[in-house]
């Protein structure tokens, strides 16, 4: 079975514009009311649980530094959220209850320029959101399609961009897109768990090629994978999200 997008809400961007905004959204949305300063120093971050009343901590937990205590967060773009009951660490340091994270550039695999988590209520609602302008595209007459055993590509001449809906190395079936145009591709929202979703940002080196596109990409998704997957314990569970979306987002 092909890859299929997903139905949701109509929003327009432009192709630069798009890759601003969309990984902004993951650093400045919704829930940063309950901001606050975080620890001078910490080795750990967790994204908390959401409660009816407020998020407490026991979420999935990322290393905040390497296996040799590299630093691998820009402190600066960590939001941490106001909690007076933190989780401490094996050396008695604070885990923050965080918000949103961007790793630093120069710690990152494979050329990315950006890469960066946030804690969302409700990923399946984001996901699907973040492949809206892909879905409009797929309308007959919309743009050329492309379509391979594990992608499904439009290419939109007016607008100058490809986009593509890949297969997700996190698994799950919450949709995966992946927009570019002549130089860069981002990555605006790919489901890390059911909690945390990632955005990430690089420049391209396959400009107008829909197949190479999507090869490019699944590369850097890979290697996203490989990158995260150290950093947290934590194993994604996507049972429930999966009951609710059937197959129609999953090749």
């Amino acid at each position: 079975m092909g890859i299929a997008a997903v139905s949701v809400a109509r929003h327009v961007w432009g192709p630069m514009r798009r890759v601003t905004l969309l990984l902004a959204a993951l650093s400045f949305g919704p829930g940063l009311a309950s901001a606050a300063p975080c620890p001078d120093f910490y080795r750990f971050v967790d994204f908390g649980v959401a409660t009816p009343e407020m998020t407490v901590r026991g979420g999935p937990t990322f290393r905040a530094e390497d296996f040799e205590e590299t630093p691998l967060l820009l402190r600066e773009e960590t939001v941490c959220r106001d909690a007076r009951d933190v989780a401490k660490d094996g050396r008695g340091n604070p885990i923050p209850i965080t918000r949103s994270i961007a790793y630093d550039p120069s710690v990152l695999p494979t050329a990315l320029e950006a890469l960066r988590l946030a804690a969302v209520d409700d990923i399946a609602a984001v996901t699907k959101g973040h492949a809206e302008t892909h879905r409009t595209r797929l309308a007959p007459g919309e743009a050329r399609i492309t379509r391979g055993s594990d992608y499904l590509c439009a290419e939109s001449p007016n607008a100058a961009e490809i986009s593509c809906q890949l297969r997700s190395p996190f698994g799950g079936n919450l949709p995966l897109v992946v927009y570019c145009n002549a130089e860069s591709c981002v990555l605006p929202g790919f489901a890390v768990n059911e909690r945390v979703i990632g955005s990430a940002r690089w420049r391209t080196g396959s400009a107008g090629n829909a197949g190479a596109i999507a090869t490019e990409s699944a590369s850097k998704l890979s290697a996203i994978h490989d990158f995260l997957t150290p950093l947290t314990s934590w194993r994604a569970d996507f049972t429930a999200l999966d009951r609710q979306a059937g197959c129609e987002n999953t090749p």
